[in-house]
């Protein structure tokens, strides 16, 4: 039983990483006009 806690809890954060990189952009709207790429660190550590 308690394996199967670990386990579910393993694959239901890394499903939750996996959403979060889908649904959350990597733009950053600074002005009306005016987005901004945000780097790759800074991506990953907003979704974390």
């Amino acid at each position: 039983m308690e394996k199967k806690l670990i386990k579910g809890a393993i694959y239901g954060f890394i499903m939750g990483l996996l959403l979060g990189i889908v649904f959350i952009s990597d733009t950053q709207q600074v002005s009306m006009n005016t987005t901004i790429d945000l780097p790759l660190r800074t991506y990953i550590l907003k979704i974390l």
